[in-house]
């Protein structure tokens, strides 16, 4: 079966496998271990954990139970493709239906469909399968990474899936509203203890990658696609909206460090990290809307070494006086909800207070938390 779909994929995909792909079988619990195993923390990845503390997302750096998180992954994870040992696993419920006729089994292959493409982007697009795990995740270049190969692999899915229906979605007029009604609908499900931020953002990459990629096909076909997937130097707002490309976008100056602190990071996070905190308050399609006046951005973390607590300053640049007095009403109320709910780990703040602020000055929106 996984031969015959690596067929159906290459037709669909325009590319052919270099070589067969590998795969496995594991269960509900050697899957979830996969992903406990993954937990040890490099710098950068503390640096993305002290941002999401930052922003809000967490209360907290032991917000996260590492434990239900990874038995989430054994649950959702119905199979995934690992670039490190490159082999395809399979867990033993999609294994089982993977031959049976009606929808659970069109479901399991469909589940090999996607993982299989991620085995060709790492045969044809090794550069940017291939990356330093240890890295940061919450980086514009992250995001745009993830989004490009979720969507490549969604949009090949979402085709294979049509043609088993007789019908096609490539090409047609009907591409676009398809794919936006698949998006919209898109929603990943779990009772495990996990904080709303992780699940947005695990679904985040699925969601705007096909959306972002689908618009990229019709512009050019594959080879436009795959020409973004060679483009390293590619950012979020030329990603999500190909239509205007690179154009518009500037790069943003670090703020000024806070009195008295050290800088621990300095990055730029992208318009996909702006829905995301824009998702705290509003609905996703609203989100999105609003996210897309983003032309640039800057993040500085810095620490107080006295007491190791945390200023942030975010500054975003925007297309418009409008759009940045836009997206400074629409975070107002996340503001009021961190004053009353606290953020114990900013500067001159505590549990039951949150020194905090979005402002707008001309096109530039500001976020601060800790800042005097």
């Amino acid at each position: 079966m996984v031969r015959s779909l690596q067929g159906e994929v290459e037709a669909i995909r325009g590319l052919r496998f270099v070589r067969p792909v590998a795969h496995r079988v594991l269960s509900t619990e050697a899957i979830a271990a996969h992903f406990r195993d993954e937990t040890e923390e490099s710098e950068a990845q503390r640096g993305d954990e002290l941002l999401t503390v930052a922003l809000g997302h967490l209360r907290d750096e032991r917000a996260v139970d590492r434990d239900a998180y990874a038995r989430m992954m054994g649950a959702e994870a119905q199979g995934f493709y690992d670039p490190r040992d490159a082999i395809l696993t399979l867990s033993e419920l999609e294994a089982r239906d993977l031959t049976r006729p009606g929808p659970a089994g069109i479901e399991a292959r469909a589940t090999v469909v996607h993982e299989l493409v991620h085995a060709l982007q790492h045969q044809h697009f090794r550069e940017r399968v291939e990356v330093d795990e240890r890295g940061p995740a919450m980086i514009d270049g992250a995001g745009v990474r993830v989004a490009l190969l979720e969507g490549d692999a969604t949009l090949v899915t979402l085709e294979w899936q049509a043609r088993q229906r007789n019908s096609r979605i490539l090409g047609t007029p009907e591409q676009s509203p398809r794919v936006a009604r698949w998006a919209e609908r898109a929603q990943m499900l779990t009772e495990a203890n996990v904080p709303k931020y992780l699940l947005d953002a695990i679904e985040l990459p699925y969601e705007a990658g096909a959306t972002a990629v689908s618009a990229i096909y019709l512009r050019g076909g594959w080879a436009q696609v795959n020409a973004a997937l060679d483009d390293r130097a590619l950012r979020s707002g030329a990603m999500l909206h190909p239509e205007r490309g690179a154009e518009g976008l500037v790069t943003v100056g670090e703020p000024a460090l806070a009195q008295g602190a050290v800088r621990a990071l300095s990055r730029e996070l992208g318009e996909l990290e702006l829905r995301l905190l824009l998702a705290a308050v509003l609905r996703k399609e609203r989100a999105a809307e609003l996210a897309s006046a983003w032309r640039g951005d800057r993040v500085a973390l810095d620490e107080d070494p006295r007491d190791r607590s945390l200023v942030l300053q975010w500054v975003v640049q925007c297309d418009s006086d409008e759009s940045a007095r836009g997206l400074a009403s629409a975070l107002a109320p996340l503001v009021d909800r961190w004053r009353r709910e606290g953020c114990p780990r900013m500067r001159g703040s505590s549990a039951t207070a949150c020194r905090a602020s979005v402002t707008a000055d001309a096109r530039a929106l500001r976020i601060e938390r800790g800042a005097r």
